[in-house]
């Protein structure tokens, strides 16, 4: 459930990035820690813990 919700997340999160480069590759975040606060921050207000958000996507972002 967790994994699930981070998905979602990140998937929200991504979108407008996506949605400007329909053909190319994102560039991944240059701000792992703002990204992980922003994931975090959408996955706390959808009922999930903010620490496990946080370690997830930065863990993601740095991979």
């Amino acid at each position: 459930m967790k994994n699930a919700l981070l998905l979602l997340a990140v998937t929200f999160m991504a979108y407008p990035m996506m949605a400007n480069t329909a053909m190319e590759n994102p560039a991944p975040p240059q701000d792992c820690h703002a990204f992980a606060c922003q994931v975090a921050e959408h996955g706390a207000s959808q009922g999930g813990d903010v620490n496990e958000f946080y370690e997830m996507a930065y863990e993601m972002c740095n991979e």
